[in-house]
């Protein structure tokens, strides 16, 4: 047997069996042609010439940065949709941040207009020294909780002189809210509990 013949069946005869099993894998669906041919053109134009047309065409994807008109409109769309996103996004959390930022304003506003215990007990204590005319002047200025905190405070005499000279309609709320007990503070309510 001349020497060509040799070669040929021990080179050809395998490689022939290894394409048709490919072949064959590949027409009942159990390899997929794109596995066999990978981005290579030649070869997807060898699928195609061997019968299996349908997976060529998958095959041969447009090169890269070459979008169809359909693909590059939708991705603008995409990315158009994108942006609107981060842009809703950014205004929301700017309202966020500034809601948060006024009531954070308003809660230490509320905390600073609470008076203080040991300085109401003191002004209480001022005002039982000074003519009642004058505070009643000075409690005109005031709003009625401060004015009752002040009153739960003061002497019983000089609690009945104020009331003697506030207005009577004024005098007569006072006089009501006085006569219940005081409702606790939240903050030493909270700070007393076990």
């Amino acid at each position: 047997m001349p020497r060509f013949v040799k070669l040929s069946l021990f080179l050809i005869v395998p490689l022939l069996f290894v394409l048709g099993a490919a072949y064959g894998l590949a027409k009942i669906g159990v390899v997929k042609p794109q596995q066999i041919v990978g981005n290579s053109r030649i070869a997807a134009s060898a699928l195609k010439a061997i019968g299996l047309t349908q997976h060529a065409a998958v095959v041969a994807a447009p090169a890269p940065g070459l979008n169809a008109p359909e693909t590059s409109g939708e991705m603008k769309a995409i990315q158009s949709s994108r942006d609107e996103l981060a842009q809703e996004k950014t205004q929301w959390e700017a309202q966020k941040l500034a809601q948060k930022q006024t009531e954070d304003r308003a809660r230490i506003a509320a905390e600073s207009a609470k008076p203080d215990p040991k300085e109401m007990a003191r002004l209480a204590t001022v005002y039982d020294q000074m003519p009642a005319d004058t505070v009643t002047k000075i409690f005109q200025k005031l709003p009625d909780d401060q004015v009752i905190a002040l009153l739960r405070r003061m002497d019983e005499k000089q609690v009945a002189q104020v009331l003697g000279a506030v207005v009577p309609e004024r005098a007569a709320r006072l006089t009501q809210i006085l006569s219940h007990p005081p409702l606790p503070d939240r903050s030493t309510a909270v700070a007393s509990a076990p």
